[in-house]
């Protein structure tokens, strides 16, 4: 297959342009001869991993999308009738990103903000919930779903001694049954140990909904560990709180990005 840069007055012929967060990006344009497929192509650097959607205005044919580098390669398609991807995890920093179809397309728009991320609140080495807290140990999964099942493993250092691990594959959830005592407003813990990574990113959802409307995603950094040790776990505060009747409610945790394995999780009443 011969690649060919398109005649620059061919403007209808050829695809529009190429914006990041709403920043024109350089980018190459191409015709795949014979078969007249035709595309850009550009290098993609983002501050760090996280989230991105693509968006293609105007195709009238199905639109392929190749993101690669460092041995990982992600593809997509935006099918005719559709507008855009759903938000999607990009591991590496630095990636050739390749946009391509059979018939001329509009602009192009990459958008990492498509999924509204927020850090967690990292607590210091040696935190424990107060007295009043209500605590749920990871090992007791209601459910799961995805390809790939995590597993409960034996962990001198965690709350009970044992622990959840294998949370690393993007389409992973688990969900634990929490008990509220009373209606209140809650802030929500996650005790987690990861390392390796340069950021986790994962959804909560608490009865199916997300625990906030300010924000969708919540990330973190490593916490120097899997866990083997107690200097290795973390609890984790939720960026925000959530208000929960009385009763046994289900929370979920969906993996979207990086590997981190879960001891226990804690609900305290907000003070007033």
């Amino acid at each position: 297959m011969v690649y060919s840069k398109p005649p620059v007055v061919d403007a209808k012929s050829s695809p529009d342009s190429l914006f990041l967060n709403g920043a024109e990006l350089p980018a190459e344009r191409f015709i795949a001869e014979p078969c007249r497929i035709q595309g850009m192509s550009a290098i993609l650097r983002l501050s760090e991993p996280g989230r991105l959607a693509i968006k293609v205005r105007e195709h009238d044919a199905p639109i392929s999308i190749i993101l690669g580098g460092d041995g990982k390669i992600v593809t997509k398609t935006i099918p005719v009738g559709e507008t855009a991807t759903a938000p999607f995890s990009v591991v590496n920093t630095s990636s050739t990103f390749l946009v391509s179809s059979e018939k001329p397309f509009g602009k192009v728009e990459l958008d990492t903000a498509a999924s509204r991320v927020k850090p967690a609140i990292v607590r210091p080495e040696g935190f424990a919930p107060p007295p009043e807290a209500i605590v749920f140990e990871a090992e007791n999964i209601a459910s799961q779903e995805g390809q790939r099942s995590a597993k409960v493993v034996e962990r001198p250092s965690a709350s009970n001694g044992r622990a959840t691990s294998g949370w690393d594959v993007e389409g992973q959830a688990g969900e634990w049954l929490i008990n509220a005592p009373e209606d209140a407003t809650y802030r929500i813990y996650i005790r987690t140990a990861t390392v390796n990574h340069p950021v986790v990113l994962r959804e909560f959802y608490l009865d199916g909904r997300h625990i906030s409307t300010d924000f969708d995603v919540v990330s973190w950094r490593s916490t120097g560990g899997f866990g083997y040790a107690p200097k290795e776990w973390r609890w984790l505060e939720l960026p925000a709180t959530a208000t929960i009747q009385k009763g046994s409610h289900r929370l979920k945790v969906a993996v979207l990005l990086g590997s981190a394995n879960i001891d226990a999780f804690a609900i305290i009443k907000n003070a007033k």
